[in-house]
């Protein structure tokens, strides 16, 4: 993980700043396919960086609408000519997300379950896949699946107030994007750490 200064706090105010102006920071649309659909996900477009943020508080849980509204993001940017570098972030002050919300699973059977790993691996495939770079800036907590996609962006940058963790050991699992990648981010020794201890690090 790279540390950097805690800025973005200050970058989404001025955000909003500018999107009220009506600047050159442009407010998108999130999914065409299903607008009456809550929106969990923030686009915007500044200086051709294509931020994709996450915005379900509490703790930017992902459920089905979610999850698929980040599959629409990643797919829009790809194909968006004036995007040359994609941001993954977070719209809430103290989480960049919690991972899967647990209540998406309650009864979801062996056919629901297969339908949600087939969504979670479309943006595995988009976001390793991407012609463009991706970049996860981490703020607050990000935890379990919050931070396992991080994992697949292509650069990783932590703020001061960055909080990562897989917690799963203690609800007697173990997380499998990070049992492999983590490995090669932190090393073995870290790796078993993080993921046996089900502990948080700053």
């Amino acid at each position: 993980m790279t540390a950097v200064p805690c800025a973005f706090s200050p970058f989404r105010r001025d955000l909003a700043h500018r999107l009220a102006e009506g600047d050159r920071l442009r407010s998108l649309p999130v999914s065409a396919t299903d607008p009456e659909s809550p929106q969990f996900v923030r686009l915007s477009i500044e200086n051709h960086v294509g931020w994709l943020e996450f915005d379900r508080p509490p703790v930017n849980a992902f459920e089905w609408v979610m999850t698929r509204q980040v599959r629409d993001a990643l797919e829009w940017f790809e194909h968006h000519d004036d995007v040359r570098v994609i941001v993954m972030a977070s719209a809430l002050e103290r989480y960049f997300s919690a991972g899967a919300d647990l209540e998406a699973f309650r009864d979801i059977g062996e056919s629901g379950m297969g339908d949600w790993c087939d969504l979670v691996h479309d943006i595995v495939r988009r976001l390793r896949s991407s012609g463009k770079p991706v970049l996860a800036a981490i703020h607050g907590t990000a935890v379990g699946g919050g931070l396992e996609m991080t994992l697949h962006c292509d650069v990783r940058f932590a703020a001061a107030n960055a909080r990562l963790g897989q917690p799963e050991i203690r609800l007697g699992a173990l997380a499998p994007v990070a049992a492999v990648l983590l490995t090669r981010r932190l090393g073995q020794a870290d790796a078993e750490d993080l993921l046996l201890s089900g502990r948080s690090v700053d």
